[in-house]
């Protein structure tokens, strides 16, 4: 009795402490600003959570550190019957779970995960201390070296209880089925009876104990994505992977409260925030991205890091004030430091290609490059603050409609071809009113030399499927696509507002293009 109230009391004990921990991490993301994730799209929403949670498919696109965490992942799913068996066990000999709870098959099941959890950590290690790999900087290894060993704990004094249990005829399944607890058996059997309760008390209560203290440490650590990552996958942008997150810029009803971007770290959206929780510090997408590779400052990793790290520090006395009044909130928001450079240097922001590896790389579909443009956006609209090398592509674009300041009659130039091609001639939209198609040819395809030659064998090739198309000529503008992705916001929503009168204005129903950034932005 005495006992079964000790551990009780550790149990209330751990619940508190986890409950407390849980409560303010969900309130932290109440902070965020709002983002209409709900799922709309379910089939798709239960395929990705049978795939990408529980198929493991990301993490199995790399084949020895994929197998190792699915071993250790399904061996934790299997195993929580055991961890159930074991509390129990605590309050009740020989007891078992209900149906099930003697079925041999699930004997044996446990019994399988056990030695493949066992070699996944075998794994691990070896890859963490063998292999070293360069993915791994900047992550908190020794937080990851402690979580393994507690695995470890937690998978040895499972095993000997079962043992131990078998020694003493407590034990719920027929051993013929649970080989490897039948021969770990073998040294306690012949013991006293009150030898081997001891041992059967000892046993529980680390394994007990082990399992408390890694449900109160997980919610601390980066292993919190044992607990985000099903509900972050749940929450992926249902976008296609080429479309930025919108922004909803009303420039006439601004106040000097509105948020032009994300400047400190409430204006990130909850989801952001939830991102920053579920990173596992794997950095598979610092692996991928072009930046990292060439020696650049951005690591997608440690971005999310550093901004994790940044909520953390700032989120209890934000929580307090929120607490406390509307206006010690606000105040307590005018003394965030800004996230840029404070948080993350500004280069890190502008080293981005927005080219989506890091993303597609990620194994709890965490976004980076949202965030990345939102600072971006909150740099050049609300700070004025960016490399000197964009300067003359905003203007470019807002003056000349293109990123090079070529006039509107230049984008006629590709259709000359070059040498040994005979010039083309396309009507403009308003002479041929009922074509088919309207080709949009971009500004690179317009301006650019290698893709003015792409540009023209793309019409040749129209022209002998006998396609009927027209372009708009010199009244084509950009589609904003490089100043949205510059975080001038403003500026694509003005050209984009632009280029949709015009194409209203001659009853446009279908677009062709070769340059695929046009088709992005104008499809997405």
């Amino acid at each position: 009795m005495p006992e079964r109230l000790a551990i009780t009391g550790f149990i209330v004990l751990a619940a508190a402490v986890w409950a407390r921990r849980v409560a303010m991490l969900y309130g932290l993301l109440g902070l965020g600003a709002p983002d209409d994730r709900r799922p709309r799209q379910w089939g798709r929403k239960l395929k990705q959570q049978a795939v990408v949670v529980l198929g493991q498919r990301k993490l199995l696109q790399w084949t020895i550190p994929g197998v190792m965490h699915a071993l250790i992942f399904w061996g934790f799913l299997v195993l929580l019957t055991t961890i159930v068996e074991a509390f129990g066990a605590i309050y009740q000999n020989g007891f078992h779970l209900p149906l099930v709870g003697r079925w041999g098959p699930l004997g044996l099941l446990q019994d399988v995960f056990i030695v493949l959890v066992l070699a996944g950590l075998v794994m691990a290690v070896a890859i963490r201390k063998l292999q070293r790999p360069g993915r791994f900087k900047g992550s908190h290894l020794r937080e990851a070296d402690l979580i393994l060993g507690a695995i470890a704990g937690i998978m040895a004094t499972v095993l000997l209880s079962r043992a131990v249990q078998i020694a003493l005829g407590l034990f719920p399944y027929d051993t013929r089925w649970t080989p490897v607890s039948d021969a770990m058996a073998a040294p306690f059997r012949g013991m006293a009876a009150s030898t081997l309760g001891v041992f059967d008390t000892l046993f529980l209560w680390v394994h007990a104990l082990l399992i408390l203290g890694f449900l109160v440490y997980l919610t601390y650590s980066k292993h919190l994505h044992i607990v985000t990552a099903a509900v972050n996958v749940l929450f992926t942008s249902e976008r296609p992977k080429g479309a930025l997150r919108p922004m909803h810029l009303d420039l006439e009803n601004m106040t000097e409260d509105t948020a032009l971007g994300a400047g400190v770290v409430t204006d990130l959206t909850w989801k952001q925030l939830l991102d920053l929780y579920t990173c596992t510090e794997c950095g598979r997408c610092q692996s991928q991205c072009p930046a990292w590779a060439t020696g650049k400052p951005l690591s997608p990793k440690l971005l999310i890091m550093d901004l994790r790290d940044g909520l953390f520090a700032a989120g209890p006395a934000l929580l307090g004030a929120k607490k406390e009044s509307p206006e010690a909130f606000a105040a307590a928001v005018a003394e965030l430091p800004p996230l840029n450079p404070d948080i993350v240097e500004d280069e890190v922001v502008w080293d981005c290609t927005t080219c989506g590896a890091c993303v597609q790389a990620c194994p709890v579909n965490i976004e980076h490059i949202d965030a990345i443009v939102d600072m971006r956006r909150s740099l050049v609209m609300s700070e004025s603050r960016f490399p000197k090398e964009m300067q003359g592509a905003m203007q470019n674009l807002e003056t000349s409609g293109n990123p090079w300041g070529e006039p509107a009659g230049a984008r006629l130039a590709w259709m000359q071809g070059g040498r040994d091609q005979a010039p083309l001639h396309i009507p403009h939209i308003s002479e041929a009113p009922d074509a088919d198609v309207l080709l949009w040819v971009g500004c690179a395809g317009a301006f650019d030399d290698r893709n003015k030659r792409v540009t023209y064998d793309f019409a040749r090739l129209l022209q002998v499927a006998d396609l009927s198309f027209a372009i708009l000529g010199p009244d084509e503008v950009c589609n904003g696509d490089p100043a949205r992705r510059m975080g001038a916001e403003y500026i694509y929503q003005m050209l984009a507002e632009q280029n949709i009168e015009r194409l209203n204005s001659h009853g446009v129903k279908k677009i062709v293009t070769a340059c695929p950034h046009c088709f992005n932005t104008i499809a997405n």
